[in-house]
């Protein structure tokens, strides 16, 4: 967690170095809803997701966009309810379509495949711990509303869903819905 707050900490301080690049980066934290009732039962049914993200102008209206979250939780197994803690980072790439509404205001929604990476840590007291590395391809779709504060900085609450199917012992989407806040700054 410290690593994050030292590279939003040097985002910040290289700002005025960077110049008009044209691009966004922002800092963004959401509420994670899973879909899966199984990862609920587990896992419980809400968390806390992490995410950085940086988009550029594409054309007119279009912006690309790259996101990186981290989503960690600790949870019991079924039935047995041993201790176990899933850790999940997803990176994502894709296009946004922008609609300025209003003065200040703009919202938008895109879509794009996300890459993640799944961890799961099982232990049996006094027995054994079990680690499983999974890969997964999936589908990110965002949407949202900006506020512009300053020609610098900018507010974001936003609505995304993840869908991010994976085989374990069973076939399961680890992904979810994710509303949040974020807050950005144009370079």
């Amino acid at each position: 967690m410290k690593k994050l707050y030292v590279l939003l900490l040097c985002l910040f301080a290289t700002s005025s170095l960077m110049g008009e690049l044209g691009i966004d980066a922002e800092f963004r934290t959401a509420a994670f809803f899973p879909s899966s009732h199984l990862f609920r039962e587990i896992y419980g049914k809400t968390g806390v997701d992490y995410q950085l993200e940086a988009s550029t102008k594409f054309q007119d209206c279009i912006d690309l966009w790259t996101n990186f979250s981290w989503y960690t939780k600790k949870g019991g197994s079924v039935p047995l309810h041993d201790p176990t803690r899933i850790s999940i980072a997803n990176v994502s790439i894709g296009l946004s379509y922008i609609y300025d509404f209003c003065n200040g205001f703009s919202i938008y929604g895109g879509v794009g495949p996300t890459f993640a990476n799944i961890r799961i840590k099982n232990h049996i007291p006094d027995v054994w711990h079990e680690k499983v590395v999974k890969c997964s391809v999936g589908v990110l779709v965002k949407s949202g509303i900006r506020y512009n504060l300053s020609e610098c900085y900018y507010l974001d609450a936003f609505a995304d869903y993840l869908y991010q199917p994976k085989k374990f012992h069973i076939f399961a989407n680890v992904g979810g819905f994710k509303p949040g806040l974020g807050i950005g700054m144009h370079f």
